[in-house]
């Protein structure tokens, strides 16, 4: 059986050793969905520190990724989410859905982003300097934040909705 590497700051490191002091790890979840909100996950971590267990949010379980929401979330720098909805989706297709979620999540973060760090092959994120990383979510540290902070947030919302339906 193969050993799990934690996801860890290397990445990151890389990008502050070039002056970059802003970096954002984003991730989605809910593309794809039949329900529910397109989700993106937007955290910058800080230099120091660390939080044990951090892994990609599809690794965990529901009572994991709550007790380390919390955890990320007073550890971080800033951190933000933000959503399309099924009908955005619905109306401007995945793709250009994935890019107002983004630009959303990533407005209402505290700072400006000097990189972003992209989980996936795919370059969405192309109004700020960006980093496609594949397999991120189970590599760096920050975008398996993300994953973590944007899974809860979406959990929860579903969870709401859920009464209703």
């Amino acid at each position: 059986m193969a050993v799990s590497v934690p996801p860890n700051l290397n990445q990151e490191r890389q990008c502050w050793e070039r002056g970059e002091s802003v970096v954002v790890g984003v991730d989605e979840v809910g593309k794809g969905a039949w329900a529910g909100p397109l989700t993106i996950g937007a955290v910058v971590l800080p230099s120091n520190g660390r939080i044990n267990g951090i892994r990609d949010s599809k690794m965990l379980r529901p009572a994991v990724r709550e007790r380390l929401f919390g955890r990320i979330g007073d550890w971080a720098t800033t951190w933000s989410v933000g959503h399309a909805s099924a009908q955005e989706c619905d109306e401007l297709g995945m793709s250009d859905a994935q890019r107002l979620a983004t630009h959303r999540a990533l407005d209402l973060l505290a700072l400006k982003p000097d990189r972003v760090l992209v989980d996936g092959n795919w370059d969405y994120v192309d109004w700020v300097p960006s980093t496609t990383i594949t397999k991120g979510d189970q590599s760096c540290l920050s975008i398996a934040a993300a994953s973590i902070m944007a899974k809860v947030t979406r959990d929860r919302l579903m969870a709401a909705a859920a009464a209703d339906f």
